[in-house]
Parts: structure tokens; C-alpha cells; sequence
């Protein structure tokens, strides 16, 4: 029954998207809908729902319920949901800003393979935000979400290639090798 739920739900997504693009705004029977698969514990849904309250999407904005339909899916291992209370904690949007709980949620979502996350642990360690400034550690995050395609992990890593050495360069390309690895094999 969940599976089917499920399903439908994503339809309903996929129909919605084709005809009104990305830039529809859900009317409240829509958002009613998707609340009631929130409500019966669907982790897709859940993130939907925290976005629509994110995003102001046909409704006020409302980061205090945002961040609890965020913190629902995310702690069913769902990695947009994890990569977007990042976001929230990064930023201070509704929540106090805390480097140490945005680093905790994209790194949980990155090790799931989520190039967003991947790409924000990037700028983290770029930019020295909760952590030491370490370029290293950027060039790894980078290549990982690069490496799925991410255009602005890619844009970033060719930036910071001129900011090392050929040794630190090879080093962290290893480093990213074996995250790929074991992030790959799960």
C-alpha cells in the first residue's frame, strides 16, 4: 500500500511539473494532498512538504514547519531532506545558524551519494565555515559532486586546482577515489 501511495504521489508530481513546469505554485487542495502522504510517513512526500513551507509555495512561508517535515524525512535517511536542513542550519533560516549541524546533515546526505551535499561540504571546507579552511578537503567534496555531474562542483574545482600543488592535487584525487568507492558499493 505504501509503495502504491508512493507512486501515485510521484505521478501526481510528474503531472503537475509537466504542466505547469517549475515555477507552478500548488493551490491548497494540492498541498492538502501531499500533507496527508506526509502525514502517513513518506519520506519523498515529507521533503516536498518541508520545500513547499521552505519555498513559500501557495503559502506563507514557514521555516519552523519547513524544518520539521526536513527533520522527519531526514531522519528516514532521506538525503534531499538531510542536504536541506543543511541548508537551514547553514544559513540561520528559522534555526540559529550552527556550521556544526549543517556539516552533520550534508555530511549524512553526501555519504549517500547526494552531489548537492557533496558540492555544500565543498564550499564549507573552501570557505572555512565550522571547520578549518582546507582546500584539500573542498577538492575531494568537489570532485565527488563533480563527478556526477555537478556544473558548479566543477566550475569550483578547477578554481582551486590553481590554489595547489600537483602533490596536493594527487592526494586529494585519491582520497575522493576511495570515498567514490565506498560511497559507490552501498
Amino acid at each position: 500500500m505504501c509503495r502504491r501511495l508512493r507512486l501515485g504521489f510521484l505521478v501526481f508530481l510528474g503531472i503537475l511539473f509537466f504542466f505547469h513546469g517549475n515555477t507552478f505554485s500548488m493551490d491548497k487542495k494540492q498541498i492538502g494532498k501531499l500533507k496527508k502522504t506526509a502525514t502517513q510517513g513518506d519520506p519523498n512526500a515529507q521533503n516536498e512538504l518541508g520545500l513547499i513551507y521552505f519555498n513559500g509555495d501557495g503559502i506563507p512561508v514557514n521555516y519552523i514547519e519547513a524544518m520539521k517535515w526536513f527533520k522527519k524525512a531526514a531522519e528516514q535517511h532521506d538525503a534531499k531532506a538531510q542536504n536541506n536542513l543543511g541548508v537551514m542550519y547553514l544559513n540561520g533560516d528559522g534555526v540559529p545558524q550552527n556550521y556544526q549541524e549543517a556539516i552533520k546533515w550534508y555530511t549524512k546526505a553526501a555519504e549517500q551519494g547526494h552531489d548537492n551535499a557533496q558540492y555544500n561540504l565543498g564550499i564549507v571546507h573552501e570557505n572555512g565555515k565550522g571547520v578549518p579552511q582546507d582546500l584539500m578537503q573542498a577538492y575531494v567534496w568537489y570532485s565527488l559532486a563533480s563527478a556526477q555531474g555537478h556544473k558548479d562542483a566543477r566550475h569550483n574545482l578547477l578554481v582551486i586546482e590553481t590554489k595547489l600543488t600537483g602533490r596536493q592535487i594527487a592526494e586529494s584525487q585519491k582520497k575522493a577515489a576511495e570515498l567514490w568507492e565506498k560511497y559507490t558499493k552501498n
